[in-house]
Order: structure tokens, then C-alpha cells, then sequence
């Protein structure tokens, strides 16, 4: 066949029945020129394809760094807490049973309570103005070490009884007394104390004591308030060998027993003293009181106790000795107390301050 006529027959071909083939449909064109040509995937296409496929194995490959052995996803590595032994509690930190707050607290993880009864012979009680000898039993204190830096306590009385000396009683209300005795529970304090600042060198150690009074008496009853007072202070200690001193002052917001509306602002202060004879032994005495500038107001006025125990403890146990004078107009005449002391690790291991 010539040229002429190949290339005529061509042409008739690629018509057909349905007519020329416009250049504007390349589908059909590639489908009857054949793979030979225009056939298979184009190259936008083929790009993309290529793209996409780079773009999951790059997912898949970032995937599998972030699973272990097992097939789960790694957490971000934590560094373990540390924890320490509790060690057994051995010895008091302070004196049993003082009003002036000290910085020696019992240790964290551990519990201390003490337990015991007093007499105070020639108390007068100036919310009432009964007065005779003052039976305490159930003296009650627990101490709770949050830290090295933060002591809670709860302290007060179970029961008290007041044998009345009816020469030297002067009962005003709200006191309803008839008898020659009354007996009642005591109010109870809730105290933290806080160590804001370290002793160090010739630097004493500061802290902070908030105290709040809960009204648990009967005021009816002639012995308690039966209300609610707020003390702030800022105890200072500093340690001297085997003694160390502590000297106390601050505020006290007390509730009038005669009339809940009023108060009465009076200064707290406290100075106390312990010395550690032997490891066991502590001898300790103590001056506190408040005074009232405002002048004397009846449950809310000046008051000053001077105090003087001696504390022998053995393992986690102490028994402790307490005698006591009272210095206002009011205060006892003589005051003993006899109490026992017990301490116990409530938490084995802590985490580190």
C-alpha cells in the first residue's frame, strides 16, 4: 500500500461511525490511541499519588516511635516521688500542758496525745464571780505533725467541777448556780502554729500561732464562757545548747460573756523556758497571761499564771508534773496537774519537706 492511501485509511479508522474526534476530549482520544501513546496515569496525577502515599508513611513511621514493645502509647516519663521512713517517736518536743506556743513540734507522720486531770485550789471565775477549788478531769491535748514546719492541735477539757466557797462568791449573771458545787465540760481550742522562719546561727526562729476557742460550756453553769475567741500571736524561740527559750505576744479578740455584741481586744504574752537535763528529763517553766488596756471587763480581763513542770519520758511514752500560781486577783492560789503522754506514727513513710 502506498503512503497516500496508509495514511487515508488511517484517517477513516479514527472517524468511525460516531464521527471525528475533537481534540477537546483527550478521554477518548487516549482510549482509542491506546496505551501506547496517551495510556496509563498522567503526571499531575501520578505527583499527588506520589505525595499522598510519602505523606501517610511519614504518619505511620511518627506513630510507631511513639509505641512501646507492647503496642501502647508511651506516657512522658515522671520522675518518681521519694518517700522516707517515719522514724519511731522517741522523747517530747516541749513542755506538757503550756499556754506559750513553742517552734519544737512533734515530727510529720506522727500523733501525740496527752492526758491528765488538775486541781487548783483558790480559783475565782470572773464570768461568774463564783470561787472555790477546780476539779479538772479529762485535760486532753493532741498534737498532729503536718510537716516539720506546721503543728495542729486540739486541746481543752472532758469535765471540770468547782466546789464553791460561798464567802468569797459573788455569783452575777448569767451565772444560775443554786448548789455549793457546779460541774461542766470545758470550752476547746483548735491551734496551728506555724514555723514562717528557721533558727539559724545567732537568728532566732519565728512563727505564727492562730488559735480559735470553741464555745462547748454552759455559761449557766458558773465555770466557762461558753464563747467564741480568736487569738493571733507571733511566737520567736531560740535554742542554747540543751535549753531553749520562747517568747510569745500578739492579739486576742475575746467575746464578752454578758453580751455576745461586744468584745474585748487585750494583749497576749507568754515567755517559757526548757532546759533538757538529761535525754529523758526536761525541766521547763513558763509566764503567761493577757492584758486588757480597755480595763477589766468580767471573763475578758487581765490575767498572769505562772507555771513550772518537769516532763520523763521513756521510748514514745512521758509522764509530766505541772504546778502552778496564779499572779492576778483571780488565779489560783496553788495548782497542780498530773498528766501521761503518748505518741505513735500514724503514716510509715512521707514524702521529704
Amino acid at each position: 500500500m502506498s503512503s497516500k492511501n496508509c495514511h487515508q485509511a488511517t484517517r477513516e479508522t479514527l472517524q468511525g461511525s460516531k464521527g471525528p474526534i475533537s481534540i477537546l476530549e483527550p478521554d477518548r482520544a487516549a482510549a482509542v490511541a491506546g496505551p501506547g501513546r496517551h495510556g496509563g496515569m498522567r503526571p499531575p496525577m501520578l505527583l499527588s499519588t506520589i505525595v499522598l502515599v510519602a505523606a501517610l508513611f511519614g504518619a505511620v513511621t511518627l506513630r510507631a516511635d511513639g509505641l512501646d514493645n507492647s503496642g501502647t502509647s508511651s506516657p512522658p516519663a515522671v520522675p518518681a516521688e521519694t518517700f522516707i521512713p517515719v522514724p519511731p517517736v522517741e522523747g517530747v518536743p516541749g513542755p506538757l500542758f503550756f499556754q506559750t506556743p513553742t517552734l519544737a513540734f512533734v515530727p510529720k507522720g506522727t500523733v501525740r496525745i496527752t492526758a491528765g486531770a488538775a486541781y487548783l485550789h483558790g480559783v475565782t471565775i470572773a464570768s461568774s464571780g463564783l470561787a472555790g477549788d477546780l476539779e479538772q478531769l479529762g485535760l486532753c491535748r493532741v498534737d498532729l505533725g503536718f510537716s516539720s514546719r506546721i503543728e495542729v492541735r486540739v486541746q481543752g477539757i472532758v469535765r471540770q467541777r468547782l466546789e464553791i466557797d460561798e464567802d468569797r462568791s459573788h455569783q452575777v449573771p448569767p451565772s444560775q448556780v443554786t448548789g455549793s458545787t457546779t460541774h461542766d465540760a470545758g470550752d476547746f481550742s483548735v491551734i496551728t502554729i506555724a514555723r514562717l522562719l528557721p533558727e539559724r546561727k545567732a537568728l532566732p526562729a519565728i512563727g505564727l500561732r492562730v488559735e480559735a476557742k470553741l464555745p462547748n460550756t454552759n455559761e449557766q453553769r458558773g465555770i466557762g464562757t461558753n464563747t467564741t475567741d480568736v487569738i493571733l500571736s507571733i511566737p520567736i524561740q531560740k535554742s542554747f545548747g540543751k535549753m531553749f527559750v520562747v517568747a510569745d505576744a500578739g492579739l486576742g479578740i475575746l467575746t464578752e460573756p454578758a453580751s455576745a455584741q461586744s468584745q474585748n481586744d487585750v494583749l497576749v504574752y507568754g515567755f517559757a523556758a526548757a532546759y533538757s537535763a538529761t535525754p529523758r528529763l526536761l525541766v521547763s517553766g513558763e509566764l503567761a497571761g493577757r492584758w486588757a488596756p480597755s480595763g477589766s471587763h468580767p471573763g475578758t480581763g487581765d490575767q498572769a499564771t505562772l507555771r513550772a513542770g518537769v516532763s520523763y519520758s521513756f521510748g514514745p511514752s512521758a509522764v509530766g508534773v505541772l504546778l502552778s500560781r496564779g499572779l492576778d486577783q483571780n488565779g489560783e492560789r496553788f495548782g497542780a496537774a498530773l498528766v501521761f503522754s503518748y505518741g505513735f506514727r500514724v503514716m510509715h513513710s512521707i514524702r521529704p519537706d
